[in-house]
């Protein structure tokens, strides 16, 4: 083991884990097409295996940030570095969909759920005065790097080598951090070994969560409300009385969640520590600041995740230029956190938040005009809609994140981390799942009624039902080219492909209208519910 010399060895180390832990997913949002052709699968299944990527560091956020303060926040970080670096190997090395989900799903996953909560409190413990500030500009700078680079570096790689180097990359960083973790041997006096983990809470924590992530991702092959196809489990066949398993899920989620809730009420009323306390939420700037945080989650991240799917199989986008086409808005994001304190000692937080809100509203409703043109989308149509997206987003993230925490108390600040970070996985999860599943479902009915109501297509009804599967099945797979398996006319490859375009097209639509929605109910809890001043929490530390 080495030691890195200097005072802010230990920042280096945890800058370059947050940068990996950041790039993950925008990385892998451009490279979708590889991992679906060299993976031999689906959209949906990499869509699964994102939302549940982000759902496991929802899920376990809390219980890390409670093993750390047992066990001592510089031991959680090095054996989550070390987790990370078997899940980022198997990743590299997956042959299919399923060894790609146990190695970055579940064990990333679980080693980001460890680290992430140990990063700031880290640098607050290590750092102090002036060098804490520069520590934390300094940590803030990489996150928003990793947000930056992460669509081009991604793209990049996987149009010029393979998506497996952006994990084997990852590994050559996990490597040089556990190389140099006795960086962090003067970090002292950080453990907690009095604390006892409220394993009830933290497994229903995971129950409630699942039950609704799993809910918005079978709803894309079972149906929203009524059942497409009979769930099987085991060759026994499920059968909810014509209902989806997607309502079910959401009303068995629901269940989880009321118990999570009459849980930690109980414990906090026998004098014993929760998993977290609920009256954190009295807090009237903490509250309205998750739930911000939430619905921006899901607003931008949803279309990280399905415009490059677009660009992909209708523009026929390599990953290098889908990276270029989505990279004005992390540049927003990055611009905004180089330029935001001074904007803050003029104007008050409130009207900064609002103002990223109606720009994130604009950035969506020219996106949506966008699709709304008789002509193919170019790369350049991104570039303003994009940058009030970007801008408009960071404005909100880091606006939000001050107030918050702000509005706390020194000793909730821990707590309150873990539920910012625990909103921002939830939010992505839920945007991966539910914006995904919307998009994918939307194609699949689109090209049905597409095929149906084609007059090309003047065929018998089991010959236009193999064309509906045949079209499916390619759109699945991000192919818009029909396949020589399926025997048709020129005007009909034509036509097949034109309604693979037009099915893509109108998912999208619906994906931005949703997405409208979102930033717009957004924008009224910023106007509504988020006070114009935030004031130090002032309910009772428990006992």
């Amino acid at each position: 083991m080495f030691k890195l010399k200097g005072k802010w060895g230990p920042l280096i180390l945890i800058s370059l884990a947050t940068f990996i832990m950041l790039v993950d997913t925008t990385a892998m949002n451009v490279s979708i097409t590889y991992l679906v052709s060299d993976l031999d699968t689906t959209i949906g299944e990499i869509q699964n295996i994102m939302a549940i990527y982000a759902l496991i560091m929802a899920s376990l956020m809390l219980l890390g940030a409670k093993i750390a303060d047992i066990i001592g926040k510089t031991r959680a970080f090095v054996l989550g570095a070390a987790i990370y670096g078997v899940g980022t190997s198997i990743a590299a090395l997956s042959p299919n969909a399923t060894v790609l989900l146990l190695g970055w799903s579940v064990i990333e996953g679980i080693a980001a759920a460890l680290m992430l909560p140990t990063v700031l409190a880290l640098i607050t413990t290590i750092y102090e005065g002036k060098d804490r500030l520069t520590a934390f500009s300094i940590y803030g700078a990489m996150a928003s790097l990793a947000m930056c680079t992460g669509p081009f570096l991604g793209g990049t790689i996987s149009t010029f080598l393979s998506w497996r180097f952006v994990f084997g990359g990852e590994l050559i960083i996990v490597i040089f951090i556990l190389l140099f973790s006795k960086t962090f041997s003067d970090v002292k006096g950080e453990e907690n070994k009095g604390d006892k983990i409220d394993f009830v809470g933290a497994l229903l924590t995971v129950l409630t969560l699942s039950s609704f992530i799993l809910a918005f991702l079978f709803a894309k092959d079972y149906g929203w409300w009524t059942a497409r196809k009979i769930i099987v489990i085991g060759g026994v066949h499920i059968d909810f009385f014509g209902l989806s398993i997607t309502p079910v899920l959401l009303f068995i989620g629901l269940i989880f969640l009321i118990i999570l809730l009459l849980w930690l009420n109980h414990r906090e009323k026998i004098k014993k520590t929760p998993l977290f306390s609920l009256t954190i939420f009295k807090n009237k700037v903490f509250s309205p600041g998750l739930i911000i945080t939430l619905l921006t989650q899901i607003a931008y991240v949803g279309t990280l995740f399905t415009m490059p799917i677009y660009l992909q199989a209708v523009n026929d986008y390599s990953g290098f230029i889908t990276g270029l086409a989505v990279l004005p808005l992390p540049i927003g994001i990055m611009a905004i956190s180089l330029l935001e304190p001074k904007f803050q000692k003029n104007i008050p937080p409130k009207y900064l938040v609002v103002a990223g809100g109606v720009l994130m509203s604009v950035g969506f409703i020219i996106l949506f005009f966008l699709f709304s043109q008789d002509r193919a989308l170019m790369i350049t149509d991104l570039i303003l809609s994009y940058s009030f997206i970007g801008i408009g987003v960071g404005l909100v993230k880091l606006i939000i994140n001050n107030i918050t925490f702000s509005s706390l108390k020194k000793k909730r600040r821990d707590e309150g981390s873990g539920l910012m970070y625990t909103c921002i996985n939830l939010g992505n999860s839920l945007s991966t799942a539910f914006i995904g599943s919307i998009l994918i479902a939307s194609i699949i009915t689109n090209i049905s009624l597409g095929v149906n109501e084609s007059e090309i297509f003047d065929r018998d009804l089991r010959t236009k039902t193999e064309i509906t599967t045949a079209l499916q099945t390619q759109s699945k797979k991000m192919e818009t080219h029909p396949l020589e398996t399926v025997k048709l006319e020129n005007n009909e490859k034509t036509e097949f492909k034109r309604i693979i375009i037009d099915s893509f097209d109108g998912a999208m639509k619906l994906v931005l209208i949703t997405s409208i929605i979102v930033v717009l109910i957004d924008l009224m809890v910023m106007i509504f519910f988020l006070p114009k001043k935030e004031k130090e929490e002032e309910e009772p530390e428990i006992e």
